[in-house]
């Protein structure tokens, strides 16, 4: 997955398993420690026509009896969650280069966006990442005057908007063959909604579905407080999207993982976390009411927004904190990471300071964190692999969780088997079941 920037450039596989550090993807670490932050993303500059080419305290902490078995994965098989019939965020609007078309894997199929020069307002298109002609990835092309996408190889040209064919150079501009071949179907590209929301651009990666019935987007209202201040990250991960969520579902290894960055193993105490509600089709909710700190900043709430929305919520006399997490699915065993920690603060001091910390500086502090946890979940999934394939064990079975500390990664695989059909992303063979 390649995603042109203009800051920061963290490419697919950026971080290699076998790095001298462990890492990866614990956001959660920041509820243990919060502190820091950067202004809100600003809006995208909106750049015009470019021939560039583009890339891409609860009773007792030991937990109920498990619910999954293997025959209820089994039995999850048959779900008829739809992956495709949901918003999936692409990137931060403050991380795209709008002068050139961008690639972006999403559910194993290569997409490519651009932005219409010619809309008033902000507008992305996208469309397969394909080319109909010789099959050549349309996002090493350019966008032209009228606001479409043009093929790099033959120079084939099509519209964002309907997926049409609008002109192929190699046949006379007159004349019943152009006419034939703009009015196949073979000569069309796949187009796909978008929109722009929260300083994030969004994909719906179903194709003619009628906007009335589409799914809402999964935005955090906190986001549009005027007193809130939020640092961004993404980052493309070696790793399954259900290895991430499982990872950031997981308060309780802070102390250990990230010890001296943003835990202390001293500090280590039960982690009691409760089910809020019933799992459902759409997720869950839960809450550790103590919370981090040993209860300094009083309980914690985290909701699990089906299929890749991950939010931690901490509120005090002085601040709302909150961490966020989208797992974006890219290919099996492969994911984006977007991550935000947006900060409500009563003073405004505090906003002040978060508004200059520069952006470059966040973006190493929180890297830092992710690389603590790599070489555990590069290793784990490998074993979830041989007890799955060879030895025929599902997760419930292979792993061994006594404690309530598990209680939100018991509910996550559970809703991948009883509500997603117990695969990876898209029915795809990852380490989810």
């Amino acid at each position: 997955v390649a995603l042109r920037k203009r800051s920061t450039p963290l490419r697919e596989g950026s971080s290699r398993p076998a790095a001298a550090r462990r890492g990866a993807a614990r956001v959660t670490a920041r509820l243990a420690s919060p502190a820091g932050g950067t202004a809100r993303a600003s809006r995208a500059r909106l750049s015009g026509v470019s021939p560039r080419r583009g890339a891409s305290l609860v009773p007792t902490a030991v937990a109920d009896p498990p619910a999954s078995s293997l025959a209820q994965e089994e039995a999850g098989a048959s779900s008829d969650f739809d992956w495709h019939n949901q918003w999936y965020p692409v990137a931060f609007l403050d991380d795209l280069d709008d002068s050139a078309p961008l690639t972006f894997t999403l559910l194993g199929e290569p997409l490519v966006f651009w932005r219409d020069p010619t809309c008033s307002e902000l507008t992305f298109r996208c469309t397969a990442d394909k080319c109909p002609h010789r099959l050549v990835p349309l996002s090493e092309g350019r966008v032209n005057e009228k606001g479409e996408i043009e093929c790099g190889y033959h120079g084939w040209t099509f519209d964002g908007a309907s997926g049409k064919c609008t002109s192929i150079p190699q046949l006379p501009s007159e004349g019943t063959a152009m006419d034939t071949a703009l009015a196949s179907p073979r000569s069309c590209v796949t187009p796909y909604p978008t929109q722009v929301a929260q300083g994030m651009l969004w994909v719906l990666p179903v194709s003619g579905s009628d906007p009335a019935s589409r799914p809402a987007l999964p935005l955090i209202p906190e986001l549009d407080d005027k007193d809130c201040v939020c640092q961004d990250i993404f980052r493309d991960l070696p790793m399954d999207y259900a290895t991430l969520l499982e990872n950031v579902m997981d308060v309780s290894h802070v102390p250990f993982t990230h010890h001296n960055s943003v835990g202390k193993r001293e500090n280590a105490t039960p982690v009691v976390l409760e089910m809020q509600g019933d799992l459902k089709a759409g997720g869950f909710k839960g809450i550790w009411e103590e919370g981090p700190r040993s209860g300094k900043y009083g309980s914690q709430f985290t909701e699990f927004v089906a299929p890749s929305l991950m939010r931690h919520t901490l509120r005090t006399d002085q601040f709302t904190t909150l961490t966020v997490v989208y797992a974006v699915p890219t290919t099996p065993g492969r994911c984006r990471l977007m991550a935000r920690f947006p900060f409500i603060f009563k003073a405004a001091l505090p906003r002040a300071f978060f508004k200059i910390v520069p952006r470059w500086w966040s973006h190493l502090n929180q890297n830092a964190i992710l690389e603590d946890d790599q070489i555990f979940l590069h290793k784990q999934e490998r074993v979830i692999e041989i007890e799955r394939d060879i030895k025929k064990r599902s997760y419930a079975q292979a792993c061994y969780m006594p404690t309530k500390a598990d209680t939100y990664v018991a509910a996550f695989r559970r809703w991948i088997v009883d509500m997603a059909g117990g695969g990876g992303a898209g029915g795809a063979r990852g380490s989810a079941a």
